[in-house]
């Protein structure tokens, strides 16, 4: 007696695994959408590292090491991996993200949020 594990799955598995597929994306999507709230304690920090050339080079080199997979070279959310990710990486380029506050930024940076990992664990406070 053989017994065939590889069966095909039937129509209404496929109608299953579809539906949880779709509940996951639509979530993933509804997650961009909804405004990342940032507490307030956070939204009013300051930089503390200052900007000087080191600072900036070093800050380039995290950037691209860790960001430039979703949010390109350019920060505008083309990187390589965009393509497989939803909801789509945010645009750093854009008007709303360059009124973020230091402060909102090392909060996001530090919590992540959907598919966007938080760096609180791999990244040092000085380098968020």
């Amino acid at each position: 007696m053989t017994v065939n594990c590889l069966k095909r799955p039937s129509f209404k598995m496929k109608t299953i695994l579809l539906s949880l597929l779709t509940i996951l994306l639509f979530q993933a999507v509804q997650a961009q959408k909804k405004p990342w709230k940032v507490p307030k304690s956070y939204v009013n920090m300051t930089n503390q590292v200052g900007s000087s050339d080191s600072i900036l080079k070093a800050g380039k080199a995290l950037y691209l090491a860790n960001c430039t997979p979703c949010h390109g070279v350019k920060g505008n959310g083309e990187g390589p991996a965009n393509a497989s990710i939803s909801p789509n990486p945010a645009n750093h380029t854009a008007i709303s993200m360059l009124k973020e506050t230091d402060g909102s930024l090392y909060y996001k940076l530090r919590q992540g949020r959907s598919r966007m990992p938080g760096y609180s664990t791999t990244l040092t406070d000085t380098e968020r």
